[in-house]
């Protein structure tokens, strides 16, 4: 009979069992112990079973670029926070600065456009023009030297040119005849002209452009005519048909004079020669409107062209109006009468007249008292520098006044000299105790529209004025004591 393989199997099994009792056997008769069977030994791993293959690739789809997944670590709350405050704090200082970076930008373009609209207004009539763009250079100057504390330099221009705009009337020319007659004798020319020196005065205005026959004119009239020729409104009406802007006169005592980086003027000498004309003719009379024409002597004097680029000719001019002044009428009155005006004046930048510049007062008030040789009250004025330095600028006048009235050689007795000496001595401690203070690394100046480096140029130009006038007085006062008359004095 064959056998099967699961009966084979099962033989196999049975016999290998046998087989195990046998063994048993043997070990029972030889050690008289029954042995055990061994459960601890180690099994044999389980057969791994091999998972079946499964595809990792992903359906394809549309994907979006900006559909980004945060990572998990600023998807935590309070991370994020931080986050965004820290974004919104440098958002909002970063929209400052530009802010403010625009603000600073506007300004400055707005300070340019200021600054050629000032330099275009110069009375050219369009002939002197500038522009933002082709004149930077002279713009960005311009700006520079008001950053740096240096400040524009502004001056008061009275006249303006009138160019071919001088006008008069239909006036013939003087005759050459007579022209040469007057150059040669002012007392034979003055005779032809002697019944009608108002049309003849009217006729050399117009037509006359020969500065040596305005002169010679000038001459003839101050040495032989006694009577009026114009009243006050008419001599306003010419010198402002010359070219001076008699608007600023006003009706208040005190005059504002505006202050501006240019004027253009070709035709000063001109100019001059005729108001010195005019001013004449208006002396030559009795009644004098005299605080209306001390005000338009003031505005014509302080011209910054005139004491720039002719000064010869508005010497000319003054010397003429002090020498009828003198002739006709109370000299020290006249003189007091200037002073009070000067002393009022004030004056402003172009496009500021509400804002007072103290520096162009001072500059103006100075070169007026000087050009005149005016010191009227200074020897009994009290002079002192204020601590807080706020009154610098009229100390400083006082200074160059006191200078101008002591410096010339003066008969005085030694009482009055050695009261003066002690006084500039002083006033030298005093200024010299504010360049202490102004060297000072601690010293705040508050109240003074002035840098550090003008506040010490000016104290420095008062002291070097009073130890100038500290040694004359000394040495004038030394004369005195040695002199043998004044001993017992």
């Amino acid at each position: 009979m064959s056998k099967t393989i699961d009966d084979t199997f099962t033989l196999s099994s049975s016999s290998s069992e046998s087989d195990d009792d046998s063994n048993d056997n043997v070990l029972t008769l030889l050690t008289g112990k029954r042995p055990q069977k061994n459960n601890n030994l180690p099994k044999p791993p389980p057969k791994r079973q091999t998972p079946s293959r499964v595809s990792t690739t992903k359906p394809t789809k549309n994907i979006d670029p900006f559909d980004i997944e945060l990572p998990a670590v600023f998807q935590t709350s309070d991370h994020f926070h931080h986050l965004n405050t820290q974004y919104e704090t440098m958002k909002s200082i970063i929209d400052k600065d530009e802010r403010d970076l625009k603000r600073q930008y506007d300004k400055l373009q707005q300070h340019k456009a200021r600054l050629i609209m000032e330099l275009n207004d110069n009375g050219s009539y369009g002939r002197k023009r500038y522009d933002i763009s082709e004149d930077s250079e002279i713009v960005d100057g311009l700006i520079k030297r008001d950053i740096n504390g240096v400040g524009i330099l502004r001056h008061f221009y009275f006249l303006s040119d009138v160019g071919d705009d001088f006008y008069l009337g239909d006036f013939e020319k003087v005759p050459l005849s007579l022209i040469f007659l007057i150059q040669r004798d002012i007392k034979v020319g003055y005779k032809k002209i002697e019944g009608d020196v108002k049309g003849f005065v009217m006729r050399v205005l117009d037509t006359t452009l020969n500065p040596m026959f305005l002169k010679s004119v000038n001459e003839m009239l101050l040495s032989e005519h006694e009577s009026a020729v114009f009243d006050m409104s008419e001599v306003i009406e010419l010198v402002e048909k010359c070219g001076g802007n008699t608007k600023i006169m006003g009706g208040d005592d005190r005059m504002k004079l505006p202050l501006k980086i240019d004027q253009f003027n070709n035709q000063l000498t001109l100019q001059l020669l005729r108001i010195t004309v005019i001013l004449n003719c208006y002396l030559s009379g009795d009644d004098i409107d005299w605080d209306r024409f001390v005000k338009l002597f003031i505005l014509i004097i302080s011209d910054h062209n005139a004491n720039q680029r002719d000064y010869e000719t508005l010497c000319y001019l003054i010397k003429t109006v002090l020498t009828k002044i003198k002739k006709k009428f109370n000299n020290e009155e006249f003189t007091k009468n200037v002073y009070a005006h000067i002393s009022q004046l004030s004056t402003y930048n172009y496009g500021e007249e509400n804002k007072e510049s103290k520096k162009g007062d001072y500059q103006i008030k100075l070169g007026l008292l000087q050009l005149l040789n005016i010191t009227d009250g200074i020897e009994n004025t009290k002079i002192e520098l204020e601590e807080n330095l706020e009154n610098i600028y009229e100390f400083s006048l006082q200074i160059k006044l006191l200078t101008m009235h002591y410096s010339p050689i003066i008969e005085t007795n030694i009482n009055s000299l050695k009261k003066i000496k002690d006084k500039v001595s002083n006033l030298k401690k005093n200024v010299y105790q504010s360049m202490q203070k102004l060297s000072s690394i601690n010293c705040t100046i508050d109240n003074v529209d002035l840098t550090r480096e003008e506040l010490i140029m000016i104290i420095t130009d008062d002291y070097q004025q009073l130890e100038y006038l500290n040694n004359l007085l000394q040495k004038k006062y030394d004369f005195l004591e040695s002199d043998f008359f004044y001993n017992d004095v």
